[in-house]
């Protein structure tokens, strides 16, 4: 093939297929520049959404630590409350049981006025406290002999101006009970 064409349409043929390169490459570079532009879009909304999942899903951890720090101070409290009620109930004691062991020892005609009993955190032990009426000496002593005979009494102590009347005597003792 023999080109005819005159240098000037030569030239102006080179100048289109130029621009038609330049035009063809300019839109393909700006397709390539908006499909980036929409990958990047994507990938930062698909971010976006990985973290407000995260937020959340940290969020319901957070309550959870939360609801499990409340439920663990609930259970130490609660574990708290129990170990003093099981220190109370350890402290506990049959009072009626105390008075029948005390009634059953003593003698005839001597009785009680007054019952006292109290606890004592020192020693850990029941501190029990007697006043009362013995028409004589001899039945005082008896007394003190009949609860000297009781195992869970210990420590009976009889002051020593119950022993200086020896008769119509108001008395007053002490002993603690293991």
């Amino acid at each position: 093939m023999i080109n005819l064409l005159p240098p000037s349409q030569k030239e102006e043929i080179s100048l289109m297929e130029t621009f038609r390169l330049v035009l063809i490459l300019g839109i393909l570079f700006s397709s390539f520049l908006i499909s980036f532009s929409l990958i990047l879009l994507l990938v930062k909304i698909n971010l976006e959404k990985e973290l407000m999942l995260t937020k959340i899903s940290l969020e319901e951890k957070e309550k959870e630590a939360v609801t499990a720090k409340a439920i663990r101070k609930l259970i130490e409290d609660f574990n708290l409350e129990l170990s003093k009620l099981h220190a109370f109930e350890k402290k506990k004691i049959n009072t009626v049981e105390i008075l029948e062991k005390i009634s059953q020892n003593l003698p005839e005609k001597v009785y009680l006025t007054n019952f006292k009993i109290a606890w004592t955190e020192k020693e850990g032990l029941w501190q029990v406290s007697l006043s009362g009426f013995s028409p004589d000496r001899e039945s005082l002593l008896k007394l003190k002999e009949n609860l000297g005979k009781e195992k869970n009494f210990l420590e009976i102590y009889f002051p020593p101006e119950n022993w200086v009347a020896s008769k119509n005597i108001n008395f007053h003792l002490t002993f603690k009970i293991k």
